[in-house]
């Protein structure tokens, strides 16, 4: 075999390494933002149930001030979770946009996806953050 066969084999060869590396961290990247999306609806859903069931056993609703923070924090609840089913769709749209290899839309779906999953976590934050304002300022 020749030198320039043998070296024609290793650069092939390594095209398929560097080809393989990049499908696991695509898979990776796509396990990480499935698990990203089932851990902020948990925690969204499971505030909500919380907060609506619970609030009357932490503070006298009937005596509570600033009940308008208690409704913001049901309300950014529940736009987390409508902010992480708008991802979810736009994830669905980013791989189809692949699948037709239309790589540069895809990508820039990706963007916008990344940009409703960070607003799904601050909606969610803030709500949190809400519910806490609300609790210190009838339990005091």
């Amino acid at each position: 075999m020749s030198k320039e066969n043998k070296k024609k084999k290793q650069a092939e060869k390594r095209e398929k390494e560097i080809k393989e590396w990049k499908n696991r961290i695509h898979e990776y990247r796509h396990e990480a933002a499935t698990l990203f999306n089932k851990q902020i609806v948990f925690l969204s859903s499971g505030g909500l149930i919380l907060t609506i069931g619970f609030v009357k056993d932490i503070v006298e609703i009937d005596k509570a001030i600033c009940c308008c923070l208690l409704v913001l924090t049901w309300l950014l609840l529940i736009a987390s979770l409508f902010l992480n089913l708008i991802s979810h769709k736009s994830t669905i749209k980013a791989m189809d946009l692949e699948l037709n290899d239309l790589c540069v839309e895809s990508d820039n779906q990706d963007v916008i996806t990344s940009r409703y999953d960070r607003a799904s976590i601050i909606t969610f934050v803030t709500a949190i953050v809400m519910f806490i304002i609300f609790v210190s300022l009838n339990i005091l």
